[in-house]
């Protein structure tokens, strides 16, 4: 298959961009560059100017973002096929947010003066990528709310649920996110150590919540985890 092919079926396969005419992936495709970046290799960071957008071809990207006392968050990991930096692609304003290769990623970069003739087209896209936009206000607002008014068990629960909501794949014995999730990419997504991190999966195991595989949680009992979102509010 072609590298062209690829990046075809990649397109069609993302939620957002699949509402496009066959006409109109083969321009986004021809008219798009793919960039490849380094383990730890910064994207872009907040406050950089919004040139475009990128849709991930392999790899996983990580979402931050820094508090008023200097900590870092992840906000959100996103996977193959997953698109990103739409906001200011949409506005040409600053990002919002800045993203960083969590392994070595191939990205598909697609200007903004690319990406408006494709909003300009096509009505569909317009819609989509609204509630695209929506969704991730939703997502933050939801994290930072955990990060300040929870404890981190509590904290972990709410977000493993998430993670869950937006790339899990119900399987016999549970959901699987289909995320390699280390201790430390978890500590770093809660702002907390990865010895307290630790401590709250292993717990969360010993009840049955939840089952560790090679990087990969399946959760055994989503409402048994979501009584321990509620539980212990700052």
């Amino acid at each position: 298959m072609s590298q062209a092919e690829t990046l075809r079926n990649l397109v069609l396969g993302n939620a957002i961009l699949r509402v496009l005419a066959p006409a109109e992936v083969d321009y986004l495709v021809a008219a798009s560059t793919v960039r490849s970046y380094e383990k730890n290799r910064q994207i872009f960071h907040r406050g950089d100017p919004g040139d475009g957008l990128y849709l991930i071809v392999s790899g996983q990207i990580g979402i931050k973002t820094l508090f008023q006392d200097g900590n870092e968050i992840f906000l959100n990991v996103l996977d193959k096929g997953d698109i990103f930096g739409e906001i200011a692609a949409i506005d040409g304003g600053e990002r919002t947010a800045g993203a960083v290769a969590m392994e070595a990623v191939q990205l598909l970069f697609v200007e903004r003066r690319v990406v408006h003739e494709l909003l300009g087209r096509n009505n569909r896209l317009c819609v989509r990528l609204l509630e695209l936009v929506c969704e991730r206000l939703r997502w933050t607002s939801g994290v930072i709310e955990d990060s300040l008014n929870r404890a981190i068990r509590s904290r972990l629960a709410s977000r493993l649920l998430r993670l869950a909501g937006e790339h899990g794949a119900t399987r016999q014995d549970g959901t699987v996110i289909q995320l390699k999730l280390t201790q430390e990419m978890l500590a770093r997504m809660l702002g907390a150590t990865r010895e307290s991190v630790n401590k709250e999966l292993m717990g969360f195991q010993r009840a049955g919540l939840i089952t560790r595989s090679r990087g990969y949680v399946t959760i055994r009992d989503a409402g048994g985890l979501s009584r321990a979102s509620q539980e212990d509010d700052l």
